[in-house]
């Protein structure tokens, strides 16, 4: 059972630094310069 766990965090890791993000000023950086650090997604989309 903890192996499962452990192969959907790391698959899920995976792709989370597989995305890119639009920053404030319109540069786009990849998630993955994060890697190695903790990091929190919030979603503040708006209409």
């Amino acid at each position: 059972m903890f192996w499962l766990l452990g192969f959907l965090s790391s698959t899920l890791a995976s792709r989370f630094y597989g995305y890119n993000a639009l920053t404030i000023d319109h540069q786009t950086i990849s998630m993955n310069r994060y890697r190695g650090n903790v990091t929190i997604v919030v979603n503040v989309a708006t209409n």
